[in-house]
């Protein structure tokens, strides 16, 4: 009797290891799949995973099985050679594929779907053109999903002459149109700044614009820009009570119908960081909007900075992500960021919803936010000197559904790295009951995963280092998916070629 009670006691003992362990399972490291490879990771189809690869001039979707096996190679070989970029979203047991290519002064978007193994439904149709001009930027067309996945919003803004000009239009899963618009604004490049276009599951689209006093100054002026479908769009100056933003995010909460916007601030027009900005815009009267400044405590500047120097603490926070919760409040995400040239100067309710998790009734799941890999770093692609890139603490905030802030939190890293930032940042998964963040450390000059867990009351917890048995691979957390419940795919470098590490939670 006493040696069953012992292996009980050894049973309950081990429990919380196995119930936190990782299994890690590589992909095979292919030589021309280097360093110099574009990649995005798309999701799940059917039982295979599946990455889009830009090799040179070829575009491939690769399939993965369960065991980060390859099982197909499919060779996207219907676009022109001149395609200069691409996206792929993942619709069911679809593909939705837009592309953009350049035939003398004419820049062609165009989309087609894809079945389950990546051939062509139908031929690929002509979504719009665009004349250039002389010295023109050709990436003008960009493609954004709503969260279902059953609409597509493409859009352009195209200067010209002082003016911007700003078409809209969103298809369904067939490519069949279901609205457009045409707006056209005055526009002053070094004042005003326009955020990315957002759509709603309903076909709303949002965006905003940010006006500055002067070229070099924070933001003084802010106004949401509220298109319905089948109307004209409509423009809403929100009052900064003489505060300044710093940099504006939208984000579109599906489950109250709100378009979220978040800002750190300023009380003066180049002052320091003091905190956070908040707005909803009611997605059913888009003049109906509430607003409210935050500042952070000085106990959070005591947290955060590591130099002494607290009136600094917040200047290097860049605001990365949001995490909508079911009732209408968020957690904000944001990351100490800031780089150095080789002359020293900086170079400028109550639990996680996730669409894999029985949990449907809490947070929403976010996407990766950095998503598509370019090599040698997103930012810094062309600098010409030498660059180290420092990447440290992480702040999360909670705020209600009235934007009142609920609790603050810090995560404590320290990252650095030369000429690229490929390599550090974090990646975050949602399992439900807490969103778990992903970033690489070494270890004996060794690279491991460290893995924090966010509990919805916003505590931290630490759960052991993600460890393999392989060895020589250095992960990339900021680009990693989460592709099911308890999966994340994270891209990492094998010897100069590019490979894709399975986790399971």
């Amino acid at each position: 009797m006493k040696r069953l009670k012992s292996l009980y006691f050894l049973f309950f003992l081990l429990v919380p290891v196995l119930a936190f362990s990782q299994e890690i399972t590589y992909s095979a490291a292919r030589n021309e799949e280097n360093r110099d490879m574009s990649f995005e990771i798309l999701g799940k189809m059917g039982a295979n995973y599946v990455i889009y690869k830009n090799i040179r001039w070829k575009h491939v979707l690769t399939f993965y099985d369960k065991d980060m096996q390859i099982v197909k190679n499919h060779r996207i070989d219907f676009v022109p050679d001149k395609t200069f970029n691409m996206d792929i979203v993942l619709t069911g047991n679809t593909f939705m594929v837009l592309y953009q290519y350049q035939k003398n002064s004419v820049v062609y978007c165009r989309a087609v779907r894809l079945d389950s193994l990546g051939e062509k439904i139908g031929e690929p149709v002509t979504i719009d053109t665009t004349r250039l001009s002389i010295l023109s930027d050709n990436k003008i067309y960009n493609a954004v999903p709503a969260q279902d996945k059953q609409h597509v919003l493409v859009y352009k803004m195209y200067k010209n002459h002082g003016r911007l000009n700003v078409v809209t239009k969103t298809f369904n899963q067939e490519f069949v149109l279901t609205d457009s618009s045409r707006s056209l604004f005055d526009y002053n490049e070094r004042r005003e700044i326009y955020s990315d276009l957002v759509l709603a599951n309903d076909g709303k689209i949002f965006y905003t614009r940010g006006e500055k006093k002067g070229n070099r100054e924070n933001i003084a002026g802010l106004t949401v820009f509220a298109k319905m479908p089948g109307q004209e769009t409509i423009q809403t100056p929100i009052t900064l009570q003489s505060k300044y933003l710093i940099s504006i995010s939208g984000k579109y909460d599906n489950l109250n119908g709100r378009f979220l916007i978040n800002s750190l601030y300023a009380n003066d027009v180049n002052s320091r960081t003091e905190g956070l900005f908040s707005a909803v815009v009611k997605g059913d009267d888009p003049k109906d909007i509430q607003a409210a400044f935050n500042p952070f405590p000085d106990n959070l500047r005591n947290k955060i900075t590591s130099s002494g120097q607290l009136r600094f603490a917040f200047d290097d926070l860049q605001v990365q992500e949001s995490v909508i919760k079911r009732d209408g409040g968020f957690v904000l995400m944001a990351e100490d960021q800031t780089t150095q040239t080789r002359d020293g100067y900086p170079y400028y309710n109550r639990y996680y919803y996730s669409p894999y998790s029985n949990y449907n009734n809490y947070y929403l799941y976010n996407p990766g936010y950095y998503g598509y890999y370019r090599p040698y770093g997103y930012h810094y692609y062309n600098r010409q000197e030498s660059v180290r890139f420092y990447y440290d603490e992480i702040l999360i905030v909670s705020v209600d559904k009235d934007l009142k802030p609920e609790w603050s939190s810090i995560i404590p890293k320290q990252q650095t790295d030369d000429e690229n930032d490929n390599f550090i940042s974090f990646g975050t998964m949602n399992t439900g009951g807490e969103i778990h963040f992903i970033y690489a450390e070494k270890d004996n000059n060794r690279q491991v995963l460290s893995n924090q867990g966010l509990l919805p009351d916003g505590e931290i917890k630490r759960y052991p280092t993600l460890k393999s048995r392989g060895k020589g691979y250095d992960f990339m957390p900021r680009y990693a998916k989460q592709v099911e419940y308890n999966v994340l795919i994270v891209p990492c470098m094998y010897r100069g070629s590019i490979a894709f590490a399975k986790v399971v939670f």
